[in-house]
């Protein structure tokens, strides 16, 4: 009798409403081959790198309706009930197969019935550990206590003030369902339906409309966007004291307070999120080395945090913070757990590299041994790596090709270099032309300078800014990485698309795509290419600055004021 009560009365409240959200901002970008130009919005697919243009500055964003992460779920629920001990290990992944961001509003993401029943589990555990007497002192008071106890509470959880329809459709989850189980668990259910509640699930960036047919984010809009995007967490008393005195609208304040949580500790931990995420350094946790003694859990736990700690050190400096510093990196935070492989000794939890070809994070341990198959290095599987994740290049649909058996007197580049023949090597070229430079570093990360009795050839000439760049080592291609216009960019891209939970409209170079292939462009692809290359230009006039793209977001016009989605 009391689960049909409540289910009832708190479905009423959360479940239509989560099932609907999506529409606002479930953002996908569509499919960009096709044979049919369609409309002007249109372009030929090329390979090659051109710079992002903006033809006429709009100032404005797209809508915004965005579930919390997992990760911003668990720290809402730390920062408003104070828990710390929750199960969460039902919660579904928010990670796709191919969706690298936590944050993406894709259709795998949304709220439905299964999603919605993992998260009425971990709210009933919530409530369940809430201390009742610290949460409802005046409990014994009845109705009259959750009106206004719960009020304050939700507020806190949703991050805004409550409508009274709200505050009533709290107590009435109290009232209907107290004289079957009591007080005390009629009070727990109120705790479950705000953790449920649309407002607590999900946050807006649908702003107010205005009479030009635009909408403002609100200053609590505000708030809960800089705190998410900076911290991964709910804006704290400093921010919603400003939203509720109307003060976060102006270009100053909001500058003022990114800089401000930007400073705070936690920063650093949430960018070794994005940093993670970005460059996909828990894949080698799932890697086989299957004989390999040395290949522990131990080894692949430590590798796997390697690279979010060099990226938010690097993002933390005062100075010399930027995307060429972080990608020719000579040392890294670290233990010694990896000091075989790296051949190098930790001091004072700093570890510096041997080898000068061993640099940044593509010199990791976590991108070495992922990107490397279970026998033998794969320049394939890095190429792929640095052309998608550093350089936002696509590729046309292929059939996959098979790895052609290797003789006595091949070396493993000889082996790749037959990939390239025929129509396989529209792909395979650019593929190898960047994975052979990771040649002197084996399927364990470690350095070396033969391989099966054989010297290896590291020389290569990828494309890079839409030229042939020659390096004669991988120290040469890191310092062009690092200054390259196409990887800013790239970098923008994928701050973009980490910030804003969707995908840019902007197209990307796609590799292998036939003579004739035609992207259709959005009707708003506009809006994405001015906001990005606000961002990028922002991130060249700080000399490579990490933090100067996410900061020209969040504190641009375009960022404030919004329109609708119109569909593809």
């Amino acid at each position: 009798m009391k689960t049909l009560i409540f289910i009832a009365m708190a479905g009423m409240l959360v479940f239509s409403s989560c099932k609907k959200a999506p529409q606002f901002g479930g953002f996908q970008l569509a499919d960009q081959f096709s044979g049919d130009p369609g409309t002007v919005d249109s372009i030929q697919a090329s390979s090659l790198f051109a710079p992002i243009t903006c033809k006429a500055p709009l100032a404005k964003g797209l809508r915004a309706w965005r579930r919390l992460s997992n990760a911003e779920f668990k720290n809402t629920v730390t920062a408003v009930f104070g828990l710390t001990n929750v199960n969460y290990s039902g919660l579904t992944t928010d990670i796709s197969h191919q969706d690298i961001y936590d944050t993406l509003m894709v259709p795998s993401n949304y709220v439905n019935e299964q999603r919605f029943g993992t998260f009425r589990a971990v709210a009933k555990d919530i409530a369940s550990k809430v201390d009742l007497a610290k949460t409802f002192p005046c409990l014994s008071s009845g109705v009259g206590c959750i009106l206004t106890t719960s009020k304050t509470l939700a507020e806190k959880a949703w991050r805004r003030p409550l409508l009274d329809v709200e505050v009533a459709g709290l107590a009435a989850v109290f009232t209907g369902t107290q004289a079957d189980v009591g007080p005390e668990q009629a009070a727990r259910f109120v705790i479950e339906a705000i953790v449920l509640a649309q407002s607590f699930l999900y946050r807006s960036e649908l702003g107010i409309k205005a009479a030009d047919g635009t909408y403002t984010l609100s200053d609590y809009e505000m708030a809960s966007a800089l705190s998410y995007s900076i911290l991964r967490k709910p804006p704290d008393d400093t921010l919603l004291a400003l939203a509720k005195s109307k003060s976060l609208s102006s270009r100053a304040a909001i500058t003022a307070q990114v800089n401000r949580l930007f400073a705070d500790p936690q920063a650093k931990s949430a960018w070794k999120d994005f940093a993670s995420m970005w460059l996909d350094s828990n894949k080698i946790l799932e890697a086989d080395r299957t004989g390999i003694a040395e290949f522990t859990p131990a080894l692949a736990a430590a590798a796997s945090k390697e690279t979010g700690d060099l990226f938010a050190d690097t993002l933390s400096k005062k100075t010399g913070g930027t995307l060429n510093a972080l990608l020719t990196s000579d040392s890294i935070p670290s233990s010694n757990v990896l000091s075989t492989i790296y051949s190098s000794v930790a001091a004072n939890g700093i570890l510096k590299f041997k080898e000068t070809d061993r640099r940044g994070p593509l010199g990791l341990a976590s991108f070495l041994i992922a990107t490397s198959a279970v026998d033998h290095t794969s320049p394939v599987k890095r190429g792929v790596f640095v052309l998608k994740r550093l350089m936002c290049s696509n590729f046309a649909p292929f059939a996959k090709a098979s790895l052609p058996p290797k003789t006595a007197t091949q070396t493993n580049r000889d082996v790749y270099l037959g990939l390239e023949k025929g129509s396989c090597g529209g792909c395979h070229k650019p593929m190898n032309d960047i994975g052979f430079i990771f040649e002197n570093f084996d399927m364990m990360g470690r350095y070396r300078t033969t391989a099966d009795s054989q010297p290896i050839t590291v020389a290569s000439a990828p494309k890079l800014d839409g030229d042939v760049v020659d390096v004669s080592s991988m120290s040469d291609f890191l310092t062009a990485l690092g200054q390259s216009k196409q990887v800013q960019e790239c970098y923008a891209r994928q701050i973009f698309r980490y910030s804003f939970g969707r995908s840019e409209l902007t197209p990307m170079p796609v590799i292998g795509a036939a003579a004739n292939t035609i992207i259709k462009l959005p009707t708003q692809v506009e809006v994405d290419n001015c906001q990005l290359r606000d961002g990028i230009d922002a991130m060249e006039a700080g000399g490579g600055d990490l933090k100067a793209t996410l900061i020209a977001f969040l504190t641009s016009d375009a960022f404030r004021k919004r329109i609708d989605r119109k569909p593809l």
